[in-house]
């Protein structure tokens, strides 16, 4: 039984290391969509800027005007769309990283009570051998001592 409980913690351990890599995997994951999202931030921001820029500046043609204001605006537009993309990415990704961990801190649980199982088979083992141990000393000086009044008493007969 003890040997069968061994192999299981065994298994229960790499199941708990693969969560936990698992879990270290997305958050690692979420991190990266997070930087991703403070940089589309970032470009939004300074599209915001020169596209206002344009507007204040108002100086060379009209023409040239117009067209660096709608690019710059269109550039708004997509730091914009890109980053609700990374928002829904970073939504999902936490929703995964929350699983992660529960499956990671179930699995940890699992070994942990097999383990406090298989120490206490082990501590159930120790007393019994203990007990056993303790039993034959018990029988080895009992007999000891029969044998030793016989040699005793075979003493006092002869004499």
């Amino acid at each position: 039984m003890p040997a069968s409980l061994a192999r299981l913690i065994k298994v229960r351990r790499v199941l708990e290391e693969s969560s936990r890599m698992e879990l270290e995997r997305r958050v690692a994951l979420g991190a990266r969509i997070q930087r991703s999202e403070e940089r589309e931030k970032a470009v939004l921001l300074q599209s915001r800027e020169n596209a206002l820029a344009t507007v204040i500046e108002g100086s060379g043609s009209v023409q040239d005007s117009e067209d660096r204001r709608v690019i710059e605006w269109a550039n708004v537009e997509s730091a914009m769309a890109r980053r609700q993309q990374l928002r829904a990415m970073a939504d999902a990704t936490e929703t995964l990283v929350i699983e992660a961990r529960a499956t990671f801190l179930q699995r940890r649980r699992e070994r942990r009570q097999l383990e406090s199982v298989l120490d206490a088979e082990q501590a159930i083992r120790r007393t019994e051998k203990e007990r056993r141990d303790q039993r034959d000393m018990d029988d080895w000086f009992s007999l000891k001592q029969v044998r030793q009044r016989r040699t005793r008493g075979a003493n006092n007969f002869q004499s």
